[in-house]
């Protein structure tokens, strides 16, 4: 099961929103991993119909994954044709460093394997933990802006939580 929201809902409810273009597995850096610059300007164009360029945010992300150094270029590459804002952001799957075992033994356990199966899936990276401010700002010493702009984002989030209720 892959959570999803499909176009039409999202573009009828998209008031007050902030959009990123999502990690690896998202459409735009799916499309030009599978290299479809046609099919990643198309998605592309839609986010910005719907969001606009205040609202819509090219992510990049460093991980220990062979495919992301090219896919951060391609997105720079893109996202130029837009004056596109960036955003430095972490596929968070697992809370610390030291959780990354932990972590793959659940991956395995869900998928009925073990970890020393040769077959099992390794589709994270041991860098997928929830990163400290230093350690993003050592990562994209080279594109401050998208430092700022995870900040910015923030800034202009408004949510209350209660906990305890649904």
């Amino acid at each position: 099961y892959y959570p999803r929201i499909d176009h039409d809902f999202l573009a009828a409810h998209s008031e007050g929103l902030i959009c990123t273009s999502g990690c690896m597995s998202a459409e735009i850096p799916r499309a030009l991993l599978k290299e479809n610059p046609e099919e990643a300007v198309r998605r592309m164009n839609w986010y910005y119909d719907v969001f606009g360029k205040d609202r819509f945010f090219v992510e990049l992300q460093h991980h220990n994954i062979k495919e992301i150094t090219k896919l951060n270029k391609d997105l720079l590459a893109l996202g130029a044709r837009y004056e596109a804002q960036y955003v430095a952001t972490n596929d968070v799957h697992f809370l610390s460093a030291e959780d990354f075992e932990a972590h793959e033994a659940r991956v395995c356990i869900h998928d009925g394997r073990t970890l020393d199966d040769p077959r099992r899936a390794k589709r994270h990276s041991e860098q997928q933990y929830l990163r400290s401010p230093e350690d993003m700002q050592v990562l994209f010493a080279d594109l401050p802006e998208a430092l700022e702009n995870s900040v910015e984002i923030a800034r202009r989030c408004n949510l209350e939580l209660t906990f305890g209720e649904n």
